[in-house]
């Protein structure tokens, strides 16, 4: 099974869970945010190293972007942890168009 691990702002909810439905009822094993709406500072280390971990052990890394198109400065340094690792990377749109299975 193809594991995909979705990035994005966490003020998306919505829309990584329906991303997240569609991808699971496609077969993947879909990893996302774990925690919404996290504003100790104390704790953003830790979710920011679990998220790290997810997109270290996915096969594809899946962006989901704010309403305006847009990414947040967390999220880039997402991707760029994805590319450091060797990670394949597709917009939304990208991924629900193709079957990767």
């Amino acid at each position: 099974m193809v594991i995909v691990t979705l990035i994005g702002s966490n003020k998306q909810r919505e829309e990584f869970d329906r991303i997240n439905r569609i991808l699971t009822l496609r077969g993947y094993v879909v990893f996302s945010l774990g925690v919404w709406d996290c504003d100790d500072p104390k704790l953003k280390p830790i979710l920011t190293k679990v998220h790290a971990k997810k997109i270290g052990n996915a096969d594809y890394i899946v962006i989901i972007r704010k309403s305006d198109g847009s990414i947040g400065e967390h999220t880039s340094k997402e991707i760029e942890i994805a590319k450091a690792v060797g990670k394949s990377i597709f917009e939304v749109e990208e991924i629900l168009g193709e079957k990767l299975l």
